[in-house]
């Protein structure tokens, strides 16, 4: 869990805002100094769904996540690592699509596993280094075909610590109406006079 150093001659302390599963904690305080403190312990609930359930630093405990629904996390110390798992139900273009803050400190990778049995599998795609530095809050990897399965998405950090939450998505190429259009055979006719009729079929499949 996270830990962090009052600063000399500062009254006021702030540790990052970070995520904890439902249970009970300790808090320990020590100093070099003798003196007084107060100690303020600030919460508030989240909805499921919307954030991710810490804690999830393996991908035995990663986070399930919903196609092109964004989830909301935070890398709370250098330590802390993500993990997130998601269904796609059949052969899609997906890519990873990441948003923070334009001035947030810390560097992302986003990686993107395909699951095996009950571990990862082999690295297939993601986002490297990605470091908004005032002008990229958003940054997408490319996009990709992967079949039907369960797949495992890795957020890390790529040093520090940041009090600033990001916003995963695992996104779904819509294809463009165009692409269902195909060109059809021509076919071609001789009117015999001004009373000939020819009749044509063709049929129409969904993709």
């Amino acid at each position: 869990l996270p830990e962090f150093s009052g600063e000399e001659n500062t009254s006021t302390t702030y540790s990052n805002y970070f995520r904890l599963p439902a249970g009970t904690f300790y808090i320990s305080v020590s100093s070099w100094d003798a003196g007084n403190y107060s100690l303020t312990y600030e919460h508030k609930d989240e909805s499921q769904g919307a954030y991710e359930s810490e804690i999830n630093d393996r991908h035995s405990s990663a986070t399930p996540i919903i196609l092109n629904k964004p989830i909301t996390g935070n890398i709370c110390n250098f330590y802390d690592k993500d993990w997130y798992i998601v269904e796609v139900p059949s052969k899609s273009e997906i890519c990873l699509r990441i948003e923070r803050s334009r001035y947030a400190r810390t560097n992302y990778n986003v990686s993107a596993y395909k699951k095996e049995k009950d571990s990862t599998g082999p690295f297939l795609f993601g986002i490297s280094r990605y470091f908004a530095n005032g002008n990229s809050p958003v940054q997408h990897s490319e996009f990709k075909w992967l079949s039907a399965g369960t797949y495992y998405i890795l957020v890390e950090g790529d040093f520090g610590d940041c009090t600033d939450d990001y916003t995963l998505a695992v996104q779904k190429k819509v294809p463009s109406k165009n692409a269902y259009l195909k060109k059809l055979s021509t076919s071609t006719g001789k009117w015999s006079n001004k009373f000939s009729r020819t009749c044509y079929s063709y049929t129409v499949t969904l993709p």
